[in-house]
C-alpha cells in the first residue's frame, strides 16, 4: 500500500457480514480505510468456512476442557468422597466424623471405607458412638448405584 509515495505496513482484514463484503485496513489499531461492497476476492462460502472452522475449534477446546475435568474428578474421587463423608456427617450429627481412607474402583465395581469413627456427643462415657476398621463392597453393578 502506498501513502504519499512511501510504503507503509498495514493489516488488512477481509470479512463478510450482512450479505456484503467488508475490507478493513488498519495500522497499530488505527483505522486507515474501510470499504463495503461486492468485492470479487471474497465469497460467502469462504466466510462460512472460516465461521465453521471457528466453531470446530471452539468445540475441540470444549471437549478438551470436559475431558480434563472428568480426568481430574475421577483421579480425586476417593478424596472427594472422604471429604464429603467427614463434612456432611459432622454437620448432620454435630459430632466429629472421621474417615481415614476411601478406595473406590469404578472399573471393577469395588469399594472400601477404612478407619471410620463417629464420636459421641459430650456427656457420654464412651468416646465413640461407633467405629469400624473396614467396610467393603464387591461386584457393584453401575445400574444398582444409579439414582432413580
Amino acid at each position: 500500500m502506498l501513502c504519499s509515495g512511501r510504503p507503509i505496513r498495514a493489516a488488512v482484514r477481509i470479512f463478510a457480514a450482512n450479505g456484503r463484503n467488508h475490507v478493513r485496513i488498519g495500522q497499530n489499531d488505527k483505522l486507515l480505510a474501510y470499504r463495503t461492497g461486492d468485492y470479487p476476492f471474497i465469497t460467502q462460502n469462504e466466510t462460512r468456512q472460516a465461521h465453521d472452522e471457528k466453531i470446530l475449534i471452539g468445540l475441540g477446546v470444549l471437549v478438551v476442557i470436559v475431558a480434563v475435568g472428568v480426568f481430574v474428578f475421577l483421579g480425586n474421587l476417593n478424596d472427594i468422597v472422604r471429604a464429603a463423608v467427614e463434612k456432611v456427617g459432622s454437620d448432620m450429627t454435630q459430632t466429629n466424623v472421621v474417615l481415614n481412607e476411601v478406595d473406590i474402583e469404578l472399573t471393577s465395581g469395588k469399594g472400601a471405607l477404612r478407619g471410620f469413627r463417629f464420636t459421641n456427643p459430650s456427656g457420654f462415657s464412651d468416646d465413640d458412638a461407633f467405629k469400624f476398621d473396614e467396610v467393603s463392597a464387591t461386584s457393584i453393578s453401575p445400574r444398582s448405584a444409579a439414582i432413580r
